[in-house]
Parts: structure tokens; C-alpha cells; sequence
């Protein structure tokens, strides 16, 4: 997702996040919101919003320069 020269972002991974030593688990009460983000968010399908971003970044650098 690095197209255009932008800054790069980093690959979701909440199983990484909920091993480290600063994980919500180790924060958090159980039920919080995060929580249920943390089961959500890998399965959603993203490819909706991925490529009007990577469409807006081309424009601009065409455009833009």
C-alpha cells in the first residue's frame, strides 16, 4: 500500500498486538470495545475501500505531479 511515495503503514496483524506486553488483554477490562475490533476487523473485506484510495493517489500524482 505504499503507492505514490506516501508514508507506509504497516500490515494488520491483532495476533502479533495480543502478544506483546503492552496488549489490551493486560489493560483492559474484558468487554471492551477493542476487543470485539480485534475479532472484527481481520475479517472484514477491505478491497472497497483499498482501491478508491489507490485510485485518488494515482489522480494525484497525475495530475498533481
Amino acid at each position: 500500500m505504499n503507492e505514490g511515495g506516501g508514508k507506509p503503514s504497516r500490515p494488520w496483524e491483532p495476533q502479533r498486538y495480543r502478544q506483546q506486553a503492552h496488549s489490551p488483554a493486560s489493560k483492559l477490562p474484558a468487554g471492551d470495545r477493542v476487543f470485539f475490533l480485534l475479532e472484527v476487523v481481520p475479517k472484514l473485506d477491505l478491497r472497497r475501500v483499498y482501491l478508491p484510495i489507490r485510485y485518488i493517489r494515482i489522480l494525484k500524482t497525475y495530475f498533481l505531479g
